[in-house]
């Protein structure tokens, strides 16, 4: 579910609400002008190629349901047996080889949606979420490798050498530190570069 339906919803509200309101109507603005040239583009291949379902083409949904199901299900349970989670506060990596599943699933359940206005409405909506999302990520991410950067900036010329093997505890004012590299590897750059 987390992969499947989630991650359409979740990382969009995360991303929108911890942006500037400026930045905020930016990206939506975005989202809609794409979701927009979505819908008019599917209006206009399906009024010039007519039904994309006929053809030989009527288990094709039924089928990629099925393929889509066993590849969530297939590369979600190592994480799952591992006691690993789809985390979407962080974009953990877990949701990564699921998501090629998710595609399929999301395209069979639209392809047995019969009613092409409805099925260009309902692409047009997850395209705009997803340039939506994607451009609120690039804003976040800007602002957090500026906080980041700030801060080893601020901490070169207050600390200007640190004795190898020294244990170093930082906190980011603005941006988590998930791993051991987010400080290792800066202080490494910064300090000992040869290394």
């Amino acid at each position: 579910i987390n992969v499947v339906i989630s991650s359409w919803i979740v990382p969009f509200y995360y991303r929108l609400e911890s942006l500037r309101l400026r930045d905020s109507l930016l990206v939506a603005f975005l989202g809609i002008i794409g979701g927009i040239i979505v819908y008019f583009t599917w209006k206009w291949f399906i009024r010039k190629n007519g039904d994309p379902n006929s053809g030989g083409k009527k288990y094709l949904s039924s089928w990629l349901l099925l393929m889509g199901t066993f590849c969530v299900l297939g590369t979600l349970a190592p994480s799952v047996f591992g006691e690993r989670e789809v985390n979407f506060e962080s974009y953990s990596r877990f949701a990564y080889p699921g998501a090629i599943g998710a595609v399929l699933i999301i395209w069979a359940l639209l392809l047995k949606t019969r009613n092409f206005r409805f099925q260009g409405l309902l692409l047009s909506i997850m395209i705009g979420l997803s340039i939506t999302t994607h451009a609120a990520n690039s804003i976040y991410y800007a602002q957090w490798w500026e906080s980041v950067r700030t801060f080893w900036w601020q901490v070169s010329w207050r600390i200007p050498q640190i004795k190898p093997e020294s244990m170093i505890v930082a906190h980011y004012s603005n941006a988590p530190i998930r791993e051991d590299y987010d400080v290792r590897g800066p202080a490494d750059l910064i300090f000992y570069p040869e290394s």
